[in-house]
């Protein structure tokens, strides 16, 4: 090892200040080993940054100063001190307890048969090997000097995924916020529009109680009133206003919170979601017809998908004035396809432009030309199918109109 005497230059800086400098930590049982790489390596500069040395002697203290500060930049490992093998239980220390794939291990031995170099990178995730009879000052000096390379750039490519996930992290928290804007945006939007379904719904109720009271008061200043004709009106007017106080609880549960049911009839929620908005659908001559096996249950939270359903009804109501059909219908059916409870919704108000279909879920896209539309509602109903019900809706154009399938999963 006669070259590794040939000393570096004595105007190279003597003290340097550790978080200035990368940390190499040299493990050998040999003390004139540690001078000599100290030596050698003392001139060695990187990105404005010299070397700072720990030492270590034995497999013992290397793994006490491994504790104390991991932090080490490259770690020049002898294999053979208290025992043959005693360098490899400080490599399998690093990889294995700190879980440190970061810092450079290069083993320096000098006896290089006794463990083969292959199983020994191979086994212990090192990442160079050399005898110390072959180790020159000027392949030293290139060694560390790549492995310093290596470290820096696995260190600043660490440091650019923490920075990467930090960003994603508040893109998402912002997207979410979006998310929460839109689905408040589209829900006022929603209850304005059931408010205006809960009118048309109460108007005829209310209109034959006005005329049950308005015959009642005629019939009593006319003195031609009887008990029973009395009793047939008051129990006519108990039933308007039951189907009044009906229409209101269906409105009120559509909004109200559930939890998740592994029990709720799909079919149930089917009537329900049409009789809501069925009297509306009526005054414009729009027939609605469910085909669906009573026994079906369905999987998901009831309210998100009552959402979704009087989303897509009233889609095609709207579809419908802007097109003149003879008979308007909409079919809504259920039907199992690969384990799946799909949702079919079809009507027959001629479709959307081809051009449109990859379009039609996106936020604000609106395909209404009277803009009435604020392109919210299949937007917010894609989302909840996805998140809230682990569903996805897909749509096409079939048979004269649009149809919308539905697809939940069968926990």
């Amino acid at each position: 090892m006669s070259d590794m005497m040939v000393y570096a230059e004595e105007d190279a800086p003597t003290t340097v200040l550790k978080e200035d400098t990368w940390k190499l930590l040299i493990v050998d049982d040999d003390k004139d080993i540690h001078e000599i790489t100290k030596l050698a390596l003392k001139d060695l500069k990187f990105k404005d940054k010299y070397l700072s040395f720990e030492s270590a002697y034995s497999a013992e203290e290397a793994i006490s100063k491994l504790n104390q500060n991991p932090q080490f930049a490259i770690v020049l490992l002898d294999i053979g001190m208290e025992t043959s093998d005693a360098g490899l239980g400080v490599a399998n220390f690093i990889r294995q307890q700190l879980h440190d794939n970061l810092t450079r291990i290069i083993i320096r031995t000098g006896q290089p048969g006794d463990v083969p170099e292959k199983e020994i990178i191979d086994n212990y995730d090192i990442n160079d090997y050399k005898s110390k009879t072959e180790l020159t000052i000027e392949k030293l000096f290139t060694a560390i000097r790549t492995a310093i390379a290596q470290y820096h750039q696995i260190n600043e490519l660490a440091h650019l995924n923490v920075e990467l996930e930090e960003r994603i992290k508040e893109a998402l928290l912002i997207q979410k916020k979006q998310q929460e804007a839109l689905f408040l945006q589209d829900r006022t939007v929603q209850m304005g529009e059931l408010l205006n379904m809960l009118a048309h719904q109460w108007r005829q109720p209310l209109a034959r109680i006005s005329a049950v009271t308005t015959q009642l008061k005629f019939s009593l200043a006319l003195g031609e009133i009887n008990t029973e004709e009395f009793n047939k009106q008051i129990d006519g007017i108990e039933k308007y206003t039951h189907e009044l106080s009906e229409t209101i609880e269906e409105f009120r549960t559509v909004y109200e919170p559930t939890k998740l049911s592994e029990n709720t009839p799909v079919c149930a929620l089917l009537e329900k979601s049409v009789s809501i908005i069925n009297s509306s659908f009526k005054e414009k001559n729009i027939i609605i017809d469910i085909i669906c096996d009573e026994d079906e249950k369905g999987f998901f939270t009831s309210t998100a998908l009552y959402q979704v359903l009087l989303s897509l009804l009233r889609n095609s109501q709207e579809a419908f004035l802007e097109v003149d059909i003879e008979e308007p219908r909409i079919s809504i059916s259920t039907q199992r396809e690969e384990g799946l409870l799909q949702i079919c919704i079809q009507d027959n108000a001629g479709g959307i432009k081809e051009e449109y279909l990859s379009k039609v879920f996106d936020p604000y896209f609106s395909t209404k030309s009277n803009k009435n539309g604020h392109g919210l509602g299949l937007y917010m109903s894609k989302s909840i199918i996805e998140q809230n019900c682990n569903g996805k809706i897909e749509v096409e154009n079939k048979n004269d109109g649009c149809l919308f399938t539905i697809s939940l999963p069968n926990k």
